[in-house]
């Protein structure tokens, strides 16, 4: 199968969502799916494997018109024959991304969407107004992905969300991408604990 891997914002190496997304990428391949990344560069640029298909332009601009412009990307997961459209939402679903799963949907290009919290209201509840305009756009015209995309992929228990049967999943790590830790010497005179997250609202 050849998947895209769809994802709105640019890459950290000392992001834990950006390392999760690479061992999504790896989790697929090492299954023998072909499986290139999409990607936001610097927020004015969207990459596809090699390839820049859109240029934003700079300034507060860009950050908005990225979430409206999907004609190039379209057009590239048709024009490459992309088995599979794997989405890492942002909570984004707007009139332009509907279009896109509607036309993808129609040339028989299966969607998966995956939605990283739900419910996700009450993240939002924290961020200035300015930020919560895709939000308030996606309460909107969420109601219609059950008409387009096969499947939405949970990390909650839930089995529909928005009218469409969910794939249940939980968080992993690729061992083969983290060096664990060799210990030469054990303290026997107590037990180590260690926590591990990165706390929102």
């Amino acid at each position: 199968m050849k998947i895209l891997f769809l994802h709105f914002f640019d890459f950290s190496p000392f992001s834990g969502i950006s390392k999760k997304i690479n061992y999504q990428i790896s989790a697929f391949r090492n299954l023998g799916h072909q499986t290139d990344i999409c990607y936001s560069e610097s927020q004015q640029f969207r990459v596809c494997g090699d390839q820049t298909i859109d240029v934003f332009g700079t300034g507060p601009l860009a950050k908005i018109v990225k979430w409206f412009r999907f004609k190039n990307l379209t057009t590239f997961i048709k024009d490459n024959d992309y088995d599979l459209l794997y989405v890492r939402s942002f909570y984004n679903t707007t009139p332009s991304l509907l279009k896109m799963y509607r036309q993808l949907h129609k040339a028989g290009i299966r969607i998966l969407v995956e939605l990283p919290t739900y419910p996700y209201e009450r993240e939002f509840d924290k961020i200035p107004l300015k930020n919560k305009l895709t939000f308030y756009i996606d309460k909107v015209f969420r109601c219609n992905l059950k008409k387009y995309i096969d499947f939405i992929v949970t990390f909650s228990e839930f089995n529909e969300i928005f009218g469409v049967k969910t794939i249940q999943i939980s968080n992993g790590i690729d061992f083969d991408q983290v060096r664990v830790k060799r210990e030469h010497s054990i303290d026997e005179s107590g037990i180590r604990l260690i926590g591990v997250a990165e706390i929102h609202y």
